[in-house]
């Protein structure tokens, strides 16, 4: 769920459309109802249209509808709300969470690099790279590397990078290391800095339930109550195909989820969307 910037009206309009089409199965006749109950559902219940047919609210009872996370706008101030203003940017900035996870003592994958335009203070002492012969020096590891932009959500821009015959190959290409380069220092502007991190691959005893070329992982929704962190939820995200990352992105990665018994542990039948375009079944 994206809290950040709201899509436009335009992108509004053909959520909608594409929630009561989908709903209607392709059939005229049944678009006054199917139009009815995607605006109740945002009306009455806060659901949006995407959430509506990933959720597949048309074969469930209207008493759970309220039941599930949307994008409802009290829910997401609700979110907000419940963690200070001061404390938000640790998820905002994959290089501030980096940093609060090394104060605390919390493991975390290693840091091998931020790649910049220029330096920024809060990033220090970790290694920024500002030049060629810095990502030269970096890349002279064994690799493979992955690389993210440092306020990417969703695994976008994600890839990895690894070495090929005195090359490097990354998003179905192959290049030098000044290529490499040249394409993280244009990006820059657009998401401030990239993260390099050395490529984590999924334990020997889980690689038959995810692809080989994304790690999987799982997400755990916790609260402070009085001082005690008390789990919410929990969910295990499953890479499948050649995706470098395993977010679900309502569907639209092609990734799998599946829910995890906070009492028990056990796993529910993985789920996704049979549709990258539209969430659904």
């Amino acid at each position: 769920m994206n809290l950040r910037e709201p899509p436009g009206a335009f992108a509004v309009l053909a959520d909608y459309v594409k929630a009561i089409t989908t709903d209607a199965g392709g059939g005229w006749s049944g678009l006054p109802a199917s139009t009815m109950r995607v605006l109740l559902a945002r009306l009455r219940y806060g659901v949006g249209p995407r959430f509506y047919s990933m959720y597949d609210l048309r074969n469930l009872p209207r008493g759970q509808w309220g039941q599930f996370v949307t994008d409802d706008r009290d829910f997401q101030a609700m979110l907000l709300g419940a963690s200070p203003s001061f404390e938000r940017p640790k998820a905002r900035d994959k290089v501030v969470f980096h940093q609060h996870c090394m104060l605390h003592g919390i493991p975390t994958i290693p840091l091998l690099g931020i790649v910049i335009k220029t330096a920024i203070d809060e990033y220090r002492p970790l290694p920024q790279v500002e030049r060629l012969d810095q990502l030269e020096e970096l890349l002279a590891s064994s690799g493979p590397w992955f690389v993210k932009p440092v306020g990417g959500s969703f695994g976008k821009g994600a890839f990895v990078v690894t070495r090929q015959a005195g090359a490097f190959a990354y998003q179905g290409r192959s290049g030098t290391a000044a290529d490499l380069f040249n394409q993280l220092q244009a990006g820059v502007v657009a998401e401030r800095a990239w993260v390099v991190q050395p490529l984590v691959e999924n334990h020997p005893e889980l690689r038959a339930l995810f692809s080989p070329y994304g790690l999987g992982t799982v997400r755990l929704v916790t609260s402070i109550d009085d001082g005690k962190v008390r789990p919410v939820a929990a969910a295990l995200k499953v890479p499948v195909g050649r995706n470098a990352a395993d977010n679900f992105h309502l569907g639209r990665s092609g990734n799998l989820l599946a829910a995890i018994d906070l009492a028990t542990g056990r796993l529910s039948t993985p789920r996704g969307s049979a549709r990258r375009d539209w969430p659904g079944a």
